[in-house]
């Protein structure tokens, strides 16, 4: 019915007030019926489009529930929640969620944020399953799948990259592809795509660089692929105990 995807690099467009923007424009979908109750509500009051969630929540959402239809499930996902959900959006999953119809699910991807934790334990509608995101064998050998086939294709497969570098190189990748994708498009262009995917796994965090020997014409690429991969490399070590998905 309606989906949300924060993002922490576009924290200002993606907030939690649009959420009920959201799903307030996927009721309207639902039926005629809901799109006219929806529309009386806000030609009667129409501070609510700019209202907070709360209010949209419970002025908005809430009395138009009885019209919603209850042969089918109606999905909402929100995820990210760790990365633009405030406390009043929490309040709303916690307290508000009960008052929607029985065929409403809401699932909700976040990493265990102590915040987001404290907020939804031990609550009776909210179900918790934990997910990692870079542990697993299966991860791991589908990123070392994904190496092994780049290389034997051009540019790569006129050089030879020993094998102790390339174990070095999946273990470095943490099962992550996005982590495999940019250090391949990185050394792409390099004159020595071996020397130079050495060196990024030999450079400490935090000082990411290249020679200008191994790669003299892509630094500024590389700079963007350094900032992703700080962003990747301290969200996803830091909280390495996994994500959580509430439904």
């Amino acid at each position: 019915m309606a989906s949300f995807f924060f993002s922490r690099l576009r924290a200002e467009e993606l907030t939690s007030a649009q959420i009920l923007g959201s799903i307030i424009h996927g009721l309207c979908q639902i039926s005629p019926d809901v799109m006219s109750a929806v529309t009386q509500i806000l030609d009667i009051d129409d501070t609510l489009v700019s209202a907070s969630p709360t209010r949209q929540f419970q002025d908005v959402i809430v009395p138009v529930c009885p019209l919603i239809p209850r042969h089918a499930p109606l999905v909402i996902v929100i995820d990210g929640l760790d990365d633009g959900g405030d406390d009043e959006l929490l309040n709303i999953l916690r307290e508000g969620v009960p008052l929607l119809p029985h065929n409403f699910s809401i699932i909700v991807t976040s990493r265990p944020k102590p915040h987001i934790m404290r907020s939804l334990d031990g609550v009776a509608h909210v179900r918790r399953h934990p997910l990692s995101l870079v542990q697993g064998s299966e991860n791991t050998q589908d990123v070392a799948r994904f190496i092994h086939d780049r290389l034997r294709n051009p540019p790569f497969d006129l050089f030879s990259f020993p094998p102790t570098l390339l174990n070095h190189f999946v273990e470095h990748c943490e099962g992550l592809l996005l982590r495999a994708h940019f250090m391949l498009a990185e050394i792409e262009g390099s004159l020595n795509p071996v020397r130079a995917l050495k060196a990024m796994i030999e450079t400490p965090t935090g000082e990411l660089r290249l020679h200008s020997d191994a790669v003299p014409s892509r630094r500024q690429p590389y700079a963007r692929w350094a900032d992703s991969r700080r962003l990747l490399g301290s969200t996803l070590a830091e909280e390495s105990n996994g994500l959580d998905v509430t439904i």
